[in-house]
């Protein structure tokens, strides 16, 4: 499948997740972290997604898919143990024109959800086409352990210095300026101290050196 790449605002919008299984849990994570106002289509749950329906945190409808679920959604997500109502909704959705996701048949929905570390704002994603999903499991686990929990920090502290960045006019000296912070074992020592103040410190030092 050739895919383009993209993100995806969703605060506030209504998704729909048809099916309450491990698979939705994993979804229903990621709809909420992007701020969607999630809606569970199932007749059962497992133990944690009842817990967010109990705190009020998704809501939950707890009878059997029907193509009414559908109005007002943004976006859908089948994944019940179901495959031929996964197909159902599917299909529904496509009627549609929704946003679709297809867990056991990503070729039937017009999106996929790739896999992805995130610091912040700082997110990662690898995706293999659905060729090899084992394979971008372990492209995860690399990444994680590359990009550690300090990245989300420096992302905050580059957003805060990037009027320093932009006022190098020229782009090789901007990208140098970056490179420099990346490379700095200074910063990264700091980062990872939490030395939050000493870090932003170094990080205008070294951004600044190209502009003298």
């Amino acid at each position: 499948m050739n895919l383009y790449p993209i993100y995806l605002h969703l605060e506030g919008r209504r998704c729909i997740v048809a099916g309450a299984g491990k698979v939705a849990e994993r979804k229903v994570a990621g709809l909420r972290a992007a701020g969607a106002a999630v809606c569970l289509v199932s007749p059962e749950a497992t133990p944690g997604l009842q817990q967010l329906a109990e705190d009020g945190l998704v809501e939950w409808l707890r009878e059997p898919y029907r193509s009414a679920h559908l109005e007002g959604a943004f976006l859908v997500i089948a994944c019940t143990d179901k495959r031929q109502v996964n197909a159902t909704v599917a299909r529904d959705a496509k009627k549609r024109s929704m946003l679709l996701l297809v867990a056991d048949d990503p070729k039937a929905g017009s999106f996929m959800s790739p896999i992805q570390v995130t610091r912040g704002d700082l997110v990662l994603t690898v995706s293999t086409g659905g060729q090899s999903p084992t394979l971008a499991a372990v492209l995860r686990e690399r990444l994680e352990a590359q990009f550690g929990p300090e990245w989300e920090l420096l992302i905050e502290l580059m957003g805060q210095a990037r009027e320093v960045v932009k006022t190098n006019p020229d782009e090789a000296g901007r990208k140098a300026a970056v490179r420099r912070v990346l490379d700095d074992a200074e910063i990264q020592a700091m980062l990872a101290a939490g030395q939050r103040l000493e870090a932003e410190t170094r990080i205008r030092e070294c951004l600044s050196l190209s502009l003298e």
